[in-house]
């Protein structure tokens, strides 16, 4: 069969394609060509116009205008993209036939045009609106300059950015002592309370508030209820993000063993109990590395409780509200014999595993029993670089796990890596893996030849992210001594255990759980109530040991350097570099980010 060509004019040419052209599925190809053919002809003939209509610029360039420019336009009857009507005639021109370049007859201008209308975006209906100003309180000046008024929406200008607020959204982010109450903050109506087609009576900036007065307010409320409305609270009606630093997507230091063998976080217990500025750093050491140690604890076995209290109530499991870890005769779980325990997490085989756990060393004088923990996230992330098909099949591959015994039967599906969206970026939200907890294949009766691939490629993604995993770059080890706790994100840390011989010694854990709601609750209340910045300013780097591993990477690339230590500024560790050969003489004066890495790798981070 002889292959449909192409039109000429599509080898040199920018094809636009026709307004509502959508493709579904497969099309033979000849219908495909011919499709594109007629694309191709209408690009033609319109590009031949506007070189004949205008030699010097192929392409008329269009206005932008603002929202204040364009509703006024609709009153005075223009259009609203600020360009004259092409299919309007004019004169006597709409009924001209000429002769084009070619000596071919031309078609009128009204017939043979083809354009391309792009609608506006919700058209504003025409009514008049008011222009307020804002206030100036000092040298700010509160950005108050409403565009435009709307039946169903507002719109204002800040910082040259202008955002579009729904009444709806408006009407139901008033917190008013008329809407919730002051001592419960519950709110005293519902959502489907509000009027569909709810209208602004009134908006007025009133000093750093926007002040609404409502035409067809909630049934109950008079013409007397005011909604008062901070800059804030327009722009982000949600207090804490997912992308705040209290956020599930909050910003995360990935570590491994180089990195958190120089940036462990130890606070002694009484500095955790009693000292709430040490309890924020720690507090927030937790949230971005997802493990902090406890040293000087008292030797108890309350002691866990009280630690983990500090933060939120306990999490209680069939194992009760704390449990032991140590070696039992004829043990129900793996961590109870002295045997060697892979990386793992606790209770996937449950809906909702817990988010946090601790660990308080009560006993350990027997040989080996060390502790490993690996950051999950820091070895996902060099996954999705080094073999992203694999790292995006276990990103949708579920694996089963079980407990299953005479009093307790659980079992329960997990994907591997499980990611969350927000504002259409998707990110890693948990790491669910636990190969000791993990339950046999449900593989139907018949197996197929693609079944059988996808085991395949299954076998392959876990392997490779297991050889990640258990690489000694990636593994952080201690051996824990008596008076020393562990608090870690089940979410994200994998832990280990090595194997340990009970006759020469005692091996003895107390341990609890928290679950995330509650962990992340304390997060909120510390980042709220945080009145010495010890929330932001965690990483406050004030002496040379804890400077070190910046210094090391700034004498790998600048030669020999001296480091201020005197505190950081903003966050920012002040170096002045060195350079070998201009002797001591300062060359330049740098700064190194310490703290807000993102998601990316600390020992990796690039130096501003």
């Amino acid at each position: 069969m002889r292959r449909p060509l192409l039109h000429a004019s599509l080898r040199c040419r920018r094809i636009i394609p026709p307004t509502g052209l959508v493709l579904y599925g497969r099309i033979p190809a000849n219908q495909l060509i011919n499709v594109i053919n007629a694309a191709g002809q209408r690009t033609f003939t319109l590009s031949r116009r506007c070189s004949q209509e205008a030699p010097k610029s192929t392409e008329k360039e269009t206005p932008v205008v603002s929202g204040e420019e364009m509703v006024t336009s609709e009153l005075e009857g223009k259009t609203s993209s600020g360009i004259d009507d092409p299919s309007a005639p004019s004169g006597e021109e709409s009924n001209t036939v000429g002769l084009d370049d070619e000596g071919a007859p031309r078609q009128s201008e009204s017939n043979s045009r083809h354009q391309i209308v792009t609608p506006p975006i919700d058209r504003l209906p025409p009514r008049p609106f008011t222009t307020f100003q804002g206030h100036t309180i000092g040298d700010k000046l509160i950005p108050g300059k409403i565009t435009f008024v709307g039946d169903n929406r507002f719109a204002f200008r800040i910082n040259g950015r202008e955002l579009s607020i729904s009444y709806i959204r408006l009407r139901d982010g008033c917190k008013c002592p008329r809407c919730v109450d002051a001592h419960s903050k519950q709110r005293n109506f519902r959502l489907s309370d509000i009027p569909p087609n709810i209208k602004a009576k009134d908006l007025e900036w009133i000093g750093t508030h926007l002040e609404v007065t409502w035409e067809n307010d909630i049934p109950g409320f008079d013409s007397s209820h005011v909604s008062r409305y901070t800059l804030e609270e327009i722009k982000l009606p949600q207090t804490f993000p997912d992308s705040s630093s209290t956020g599930s997507r909050r910003r995360r230091i990935y570590w491994d063993k180089d990195v958190m063998t120089e940036f462990q976080h130890w606070i002694s217990y009484e500095d955790y109990m009693n000292n709430d500025t040490m309890f924020t750093v720690a507090m927030r050491w937790l949230s971005t590395t997802g493990l902090i140690f406890l040293k000087d604890i008292p030797d108890s076995r309350e002691m866990v409780e009280k630690i983990a209290t500090r933060i939120g109530p306990l999490r209680n499991t069939f194992y009760g509200p704390t449990w032991d870890v140590r070696k039992v005769p004829e043990a129900k779980n793996v961590a109870y014999t002295s045997q060697f325990l892979g990386f793992h997490q606790d209770l996937l085989y449950m809906k909702e595993p817990p988010g946090y756990q601790l660990l308080h060393c009560l006993r350990n004088s027997c040989n080996g029993g060390e502790s490993l923990f690996a950051d999950a996230f820091h070895v996902a992330s060099s996954m999705s670089r080094s073999h992203p098909e694999e790292y995006a099949f276990l990103n949708k591959t579920k694996l089963r796990y079980e407990y299953m015994h005479k009093e307790n039967s659980y079992s329960r599906f997990h994907k591997v890596f499980q990611t969350s969206r927000s504002d259409n970026v998707e990110s890693l939200a948990r790491v669910n893996y636990s190969p000791p907890f993990q339950a046999p294949l449900l593989e139907p009766s018949r197996a197929t030849s693609r079944s059988v691939k996808h085991y395949q490629m299954q076998l392959k993604s876990l392997k490779i992210f297991t050889n990640l995993l258990e690489k000694e770059k990636n593994i952080f080890e201690l051996k824990l001594e008596p008076g020393q706790c562990v608090i870690f994100d089940n979410n994200r840390i994998l832990h280990a255990r090595r194997e340990f011989n009970t006759s020469s010694g005692e091996r003895w854990l107390a341990g609890a759980y928290l679950d995330d709601d509650v962990v992340m609750s304390r997060f909120r209340v510390l980042a709220n109530s945080d009145t010495s910045k010890s929330w932001t300013q965690y990483m406050d780097v004030r002496d040379e040991r804890s400077a070190e591993p910046w210094k090391r990477k700034a004498e790998a690339r600048h030669g020999n350097c001296e480091i201020s230590t005197n505190g950081s500024k903003n966050g920012m560790l002040p170096m002045k570099f060195y350079l070998p050969q201009t002797g001591q003489k300062p060359k330049e004066s740098r700064q190194i980010k310490v703290y807000e890495h993102g998601h990316c790798d600390l020992a990796k981070k690039r130096m501003l």
